[in-house]
This record gives structure tokens, sequence and C-alpha cells, in this order.
């Protein structure tokens, strides 16, 4: 009697063998139910984690052509440049020239 006071007082009821082992086995389902969940989180987050860096690549890839296509635009803007001014060069040497067709 005196161990089952002592439970009492500690706030535990008075189990069966049976109701132990029903606990017992809730408890490691419980546990193999958290495990599982644990290894589906961490498959998440790998492929959480290829997608980003997957992301980066194509973004790398994209600044790389932005800054082609900014050199490419620019090489462009000072041909053009280039040739407008040999363009107002001739006009101006063809308007000074001499007319030799007389």
């Amino acid at each position: 009697m005196e161990s089952s006071a002592g439970r009492e007082g500690d706030g535990l009821q008075d189990l069966t063998v049976n109701e132990v082992d029903v606990t017992l086995s809730k408890a490691m389902a419980h546990s193999n139910e958290l495990v599982q969940r644990a290894r589906q989180l961490q498959a998440h987050f790998q492929q959480a984690q290829r997608g980003m860096l997957e992301i980066n690549r194509l973004c790398d890839q994209a600044d790389s052509s932005i800054v082609q296509g900014q050199t490419l635009l620019n090489r462009s803007a000072h041909r053009i440049h280039e040739l407008k001014q040999a363009l107002e060069r001739h006009q101006q040497a063809l308007g000074t020239a001499p007319d030799i067709s007389r």
C-alpha cells in the first residue's frame, strides 16, 4: 500500500501492464512518425537548396548576358558615333572642295 500511496502522491495513476504496453506502443508510433517527418523535411530542405543553387546559376548567367549585351551596345554606339563624325568630315570636305565637274 505504501508504494501505491507514494505513487499517488507523485500524481501517477495505477496503470496495468496492458495500459503501459499500449502507451509505449503509441509513443513508439509517434516517435517513428516524427522520424519520418524529419526525413521528409530534410529531403524538402535539400531540394530547396538545389533549387536555390539553380536560381543562383541562372542569375549569374543572366548577369553575364547583360554585361555582354551592354558591352556590345556600347561598342555599337561608339562605332556609330565614329561613323557620324566621319560622315560630317566627308560632307564638310565635299562642301569646301572645288567642283571639278565644270
